[in-house]
């Protein structure tokens, strides 16, 4: 990425079984996006991992749950850092999550209009 190479990411956006979506700010601290609201968690793809075996590896590390995502679809994109491909999950979640303080600084989960007048 430091090379503005090519590299995956996979990424999930998480609900809660009554539709809720979970919403949070990374921290002031962090090199990339600090303090900015996102609704997706994930990270990058490791050489021959999938894209559904990142996600998941992303869900522990970052909320401290364990879940199967659903694959979605992946798209090329022009990221402001380097280009990369994104794959895209989904996955409903029905445990407490234990964010890790370094990834994420706030949570919340929003219902889908408090999700749409949030963006």
């Amino acid at each position: 990425m430091r090379s503005g190479w090519l590299h995956r990411v996979a990424t999930t956006v998480c609900r809660r079984p009554d539709g809720r979506i979970l919403v949070h700010r990374r921290p002031h601290t962090v090199s990339r996006f600090p303090g900015q609201y996102n609704w997706l968690v994930g990270g990058a793809v490791d050489v021959d991992e999938s894209y559904e075996s990142a996600a998941a590896r992303e869900l522990v590390e970052e909320l401290g749950v364990r879940a199967s995502p659903t694959f979605l679809f992946k798209y090329l994109c022009r990221g402001a850092i380097s280009p990369y491909w994104l794959g895209l999950h989904e996955a409903v979640i029905t445990d407490e999550l234990v964010v890790d303080p370094s990834e994420i600084a706030w949570h919340e989960w929003l219902t889908l209009d408090e999700f749409q007048e949030a963006r």
